[in-house]
């Protein structure tokens, strides 16, 4: 069963930490569907088509059509307590909480937030629910992320290297019986 998934807008901000919070992008959802318009152009038509609630995927998916279907599994990682803060302030507020979550970021959350494994668990939720059919998605570089863990079985640390641009299209097959992943220190090396 295909699964695409779309990256919303580059955010109009920038050093900023803002995972969950919600932020204007640098260019209208008008404007950048064209841009999902041609990446779609030869795939098979969605029949349901996913967002995240948060507006920067929002906006977008409404501008593709009228008929979205809003998933909290879809929503970036929650960065908890840095939200909103500048990157460099976190490091300064919180060096010590910096260290164990830079030290292990696929099993340590950032205060009040979540690490990459609970990101891929919600992810895998969001996949145990989908019925057949051609699945469109509005969604976040950290969702992409677990979908090349979960579906293409990539390590963390390899979706961690390849970047995930803004408006790109990543096209996955969900298995007829979706797997379930665990994560172990091998996966993060």
């Amino acid at each position: 069963m295909p699964l695409y998934l779309v990256r919303h807008a580059p955010v109009a901000l920038e050093g900023t930490c803002y995972g969950q919070i919600d932020v204007p992008t640098a260019i209208t959802a008008e404007t950048a569907i064209k841009t999902v318009h041609t990446h779609l152009r030869t795939k098979e038509p969605p029949t349901r088509v996913w967002s995240s609630p948060l507006q920067r995927c929002q906006d977008l998916a409404q501008a593709y059509t009228d008929t979205v279907h809003l998933s909290p599994h879809l929503m970036e990682a929650s960065f908890g307590l840095w939200e909103g803060l500048r990157w460099d302030e976190i490091h300064e507020k919180f060096p010590d909480k910096m260290a164990q979550w830079g030290a292990n970021w696929t099993e340590t959350p950032p205060p009040e937030g979540e690490s990459a494994l609970m990101v891929q668990t919600r992810f895998e939720k969001f996949v145990g629910s989908l019925t057949p059919g051609v699945h469109l998605a509005f969604s976040h570089a950290g969702i992409i992320r677990a979908a090349r863990v979960v579906l293409d079985a990539w390590t963390w640390a390899q979706a961690m290297e390849t970047p995930v641009a803004y408006l790109g299209l990543e096209c996955f097959t969900i298995p007829t019986d979706p797997p379930t992943t665990k994560l172990s220190q091998a996966d993060v090396s």
